[in-house]
């Protein structure tokens, strides 16, 4: 079984990027806008209550962290919610980046007139680092398995190695030759 060369590997994640960024959007962005900016979360307010004996219980809703989407921090200043313009980190803990929650808290401020679209751009940032560290993932996988196979060949020679059908599901053996 012959492995691609590292200009191919390169080629087919970077391909895998774009194809994983560009269903992923297409995906999203068949969603009703409403859907799109309550699904995106901006921050997460934690609640902390200790009860009398210190335990706190999963189940109590006092106890719930809760969740602020992209919708509820836009209309925040339209609905009077308790979303303040600036989240504080001793209550919030943000789930985008810094330079997203500057996008968002710009656009709460001028008045957003596509929220969707705000989500999108932000949804494109976040898909393109899933990608990437899904194709970090893959070539860490690649390169281990040619650590593994040549410390084999160098080791033993070359020879047919049989691997156990779970390990190598495609194929059930290898043959290296010089």
């Amino acid at each position: 079984m012959e492995f691609p060369d590292s200009e191919t590997i390169r080629r087919r994640t970077t391909a895998f990027q774009r194809y994983f960024i560009q269903h992923f959007m297409t995906l999203y962005s068949s969603l009703p806008s409403t859907v799109q900016t309550s699904a995106l979360s901006v921050a997460v307010r934690r609640r902390t209550c200790q009860s009398v004996n210190h335990v706190q219980p999963s189940t109590s809703a006092s106890s719930q962290d809760i969740v602020i989407s992209l919708r509820q921090y836009l209309s925040a200043a339209v609905s009077c919610a308790e979303v303040p313009l600036q989240l504080p980190a001793s209550e919030y803990a943000l789930t985008i980046t810094p330079d997203h929650f500057y996008l968002i808290r710009r656009a709460r401020l001028d008045g957003c007139d596509d929220p969707a679209g705000l989500a999108r751009q932000i949804l494109v940032d976040v898909a393109s680092e899933a990608a990437a560290e899904l194709a970090r993932a893959f070539e860490y996988q690649v390169s281990h398995a040619l650590l593994t196979l040549s410390l084999l060949y160098f080791t033993d020679g070359p020879r047919i190695y049989r691997f156990p059908l779970q390990s190598t599901p495609k194929c059930s053996c290898l043959t290296f030759s010089s």
